[in-house]
């Protein structure tokens, strides 16, 4: 398990990585083509190409210094060890329509299972970002 935890942390580094450098290339890489998500702006993104225009696009532009917390970093494995589910926090800095600046805390949930072409790469089929509750109802 320690392995594969630290092949879900590396990915999770890149991605943040691809989303500090507005990368959406990059980002691409690291999904499914055929992902479904959830997001802080997308209700629901049915694919790909929903994501990056709901979700990605209007958020990352609006975010500097965007990174995943070392802990909590919990990974669910299943047994044959070819689907995972992470539970992480992040931080980043989020962009006011005025231009300054706040800070924006979260919590994710990715579900990856290995990539079919190869199997030591992992890919997000699914992802749940949402920003840190307020406690109120």
């Amino acid at each position: 398990m320690n392995t594969v935890k630290a092949e879900l942390m590396a990915w999770h580094e890149h991605f943040a990585a691809c989303v500090r450098a507005r990368n959406f290339e990059g980002g691409r890489a690291q999904f499914a083509p055929d992902c479904q998500c959830f997001g802080t702006c997308a209700e629901f993104a049915a694919d790909w190409e929903r994501l990056l225009q709901t979700q990605w696009i209007p958020t990352w532009s609006s975010t500097n210094a965007f990174h995943f917390l070392n802990a909590p970093f919990e990974v669910i494995l299943s047994k044959d060890g070819s689907l995972a589910c992470v539970l992480a926090l992040w931080e980043s800095e989020g962009i006011g329509p005025d231009g300054k600046t706040f800070p924006r805390r979260g919590r994710c949930t990715t579900v990856l299972r290995r990539a079919d072409a190869n199997p030591k790469i992992w890919v997000a089929v699914h992802t749940h970002y949402s920003k840190t509750p307020s406690g109120e109802l």
